[in-house]
């Protein structure tokens, strides 16, 4: 599938909030621990 038909229909503001999701190889779940979630998200 091209980059282009993933965009299709999206569309992006400034200053808003967005929900990601994303899927691990063999759907292992690296985020249940919650340590692991605040080293991705630390600012």
């Amino acid at each position: 599938m091209p980059y282009n038909d993933l965009q299709k229909g999206r569309y992006s503001q400034a200053n808003q909030i967005y929900f990601i999701t994303t899927v691990l190889h063999q759907r292992k779940p690296l985020f249940h621990d919650f340590s692991v979630q605040r080293l991705l998200f630390m600012k």
